[in-house]
């Protein structure tokens, strides 16, 4: 086969621990503790990760007991293994293409997601930057209009990264503490969703929205309302000594 332009796109899978691998009795991956047709009663989650919280609240919720994997002795039904992914590389003929690697097996791409092989480019979980689905989306793109003779960059500065879990976490752009480390004078508002009318009205008023620094765009910014993004504007506002709720 030949092209003018290759882009490698395969994505990743599940990774194992050696001491604790799928075939052993019990012992699922990620993807199975979303197939299974009975619901275990109790749950052993080895994990290091968002993936490990999630699926902890999700079996929680569904009513099994959950134990995580620092939990000592315990006898359950099932073992859920979620740590982390690794890339889809072997076997698709990178190696013969000439195309580098390194020692975990990503594809090695510079900013324009470009390998060493001049016309082969890759996106995605291949490259093992995040195994996020956005940002995968976000290199794709990249990498096709660079193929194409095109020179953009992945703006890797404001990926916002998500944990579903309850209450659901998340955040963009600089936390606190590294904000701190770089500017002399920093702005901070956190904004409670006890007192967002949205969250009063559904019943969930766990948690909080924390802004930093970038609150002239905030305020700035058009919220739809009634809807808990809202309170990321009351947080800007909350930074300015200026709240309207609270």
């Amino acid at each position: 086969m030949e092209a003018d332009g290759i882009i490698i796109a395969t994505g990743s899978k599940p990774a194992s621990i050696p001491v604790l691998e799928v075939e052993e009795v019990g012992v699922i991956k990620g993807e199975e503790a979303l197939e299974l047709k009975e619901l275990p009663r109790r749950v052993l989650i080895v994990s290091g990760g968002p993936m490990g919280i999630e699926f902890s609240i999700l079996y929680r919720m569904l009513g099994s007991g959950v134990y995580l994997s620092k939990a000592g002795r315990v006898k359950v039904d099932k073992v859920i293994l979620s740590v982390g992914r690794v890339p889809n590389t072997e076997g698709i003929g990178l190696r013969e293409m000439g195309v580098k690697l390194n020692s975990k097996g990503t594809v090695i791409v510079d900013e324009f997601m470009r390998t060493n092989v001049g016309n082969v480019f890759a996106a995605g979980d291949v490259i093992g930057r995040y195994f996020l689905a956005y940002t995968a989306y976000a290199e794709g793109e990249v990498a096709a209009e660079n193929a194409t003779g095109n020179r953009v960059k992945v703006d890797y500065g404001n990926v916002p990264i998500a944990v579903f879990s309850y209450p659901e976490v998340a955040s963009v752009g600089l936390i606190e503490e590294k904000a701190r480390k770089l500017y002399e004078t920093v702005r901070k508002g956190v904004y409670p969703f006890s007192a967002n009318g949205r969250a009063i009205s559904t019943g969930i008023t766990d948690g909080f929205m924390k802004a930093t620094n970038c609150v002239k765009d905030l305020i700035e910014a058009l919220y739809i309302h009634p809807s808990s993004s809202e309170a990321l504007k009351e947080a800007a506002l909350t930074a300015l000594g200026k709240p309207l709720h609270v």
